[in-house]
């Protein structure tokens, strides 16, 4: 009778701790530095990491644009994903949009080549 109050209180124990450890890597890892510099027009640059190694960078720059200034916008990330492989990206951001960066990210494929029409087809449908 002890012996099975035990293997349940064990096995309640158990489960309690492995759900701690569930919700534990689920929580963001804190950020353990973090630099910002702006200026009077509000650009800026700012780096941070995270406990876990996680960093991002970003910096904003005011460009003359034809309807006045535009935010420029570049900057990376990179972290490790759960299966262990480092995941960076650069970007750039702009008034023609966002242009982002990286290997992990599928690719268009290449632009079909553009089919001339064949001389003997158009002389068949031209008018004389």
């Amino acid at each position: 009778m002890h012996t099975s109050v035990v293997v349940l209180a064990v096995v309640a124990i158990l489960a309690a701790a492995q759900h701690e450890f569930a919700v534990a890597a689920r929580m963001p890892s804190p950020i353990v530095d973090h630099k910002e510099v702006r200026d009077d027009s509000n650009q800026y640059w700012l780096r941070f990491e995270t406990r876990d190694g996680a960093t991002h960078e970003d910096q904003g720059v005011l460009r003359p644009g034809p309807e006045g200034p535009v935010l420029y916008r570049s900057g990376s990330h990179k972290y490790t994903a759960p299966d262990g492989q480092v995941i960076e990206l650069k970007y750039t951001a702009d008034d023609q949009g966002y242009h982002p960066v990286a290997s992990h990210l599928p690719q268009p494929p290449p632009p079909s080549p553009v089919v001339q029409p064949s001389p003997s087809i158009s002389s068949v449908h031209s008018t004389k």
